[in-house]
C-alpha cells in the first residue's frame, strides 16, 4: 500500500511498481497497474503467477522490496521512496468454509 501523491489536474492512469529481489539486490522488470481508477488508489494487487514465471523467477517465500511511481497525461511522478522492510511473496488464499455432514434418516 501507498499514500497517493498530488496528480496536477490531469487524472492518473497507472501506477508502476518496481521490485528488487532482496536475495542479489537486482532489481527486475517494472510491473504496471492500468485498472480503471474510479477513486484514489492505493493498492495493486499482482497475481503471483505472474511473479513466479519468467522474467521474475521468483518462489513463494522470496521476500522483496518495493517502489511505486504514478503516471499521467503530464508524466511520471518521481518514485516512493524503497521500502526497505520487504514483502514476502506469498499466495492469498480464499478461505473456504469445513464441508457439512448431511444425515440421510429415512
Amino acid at each position: 500500500m501507498w499514500n497517493t501523491s498530488s496528480d496536477n489536474g490531469a487524472k492518473i492512469t497507472s501506477y508502476t511498481v518496481e521490485i528488487v529481489d532482496k536475495k542479489d539486490s537486482s532489481w527486475l522488470l517494472p510491473l504496471r497497474c492500468e485498472e480503471q481508477f474510479t477513486s484514489v488508489k492505493t493498492s495493486c494487487q499482482v497475481p503471483i503467477g505472474k511473479l513466479l514465471e519468467a522474467p521474475y523467477n521468483l518462489i513463494e517465500g522470496d521476500l522483496v522490496q518495493a517502489q511505486v511511481y504514478a503516471t499521467n497525461s503530464i508524466g511520471r511522478s518521481r518514485s516512493s521512496e524503497v521500502n526497505t522492510s520487504g514483502y514476502k511473496i506469498e499466495e492469498i488464499r480464499p478461505s473456504m468454509d469445513a464441508p457439512e455432514l448431511v444425515s440421510r434418516n429415512k
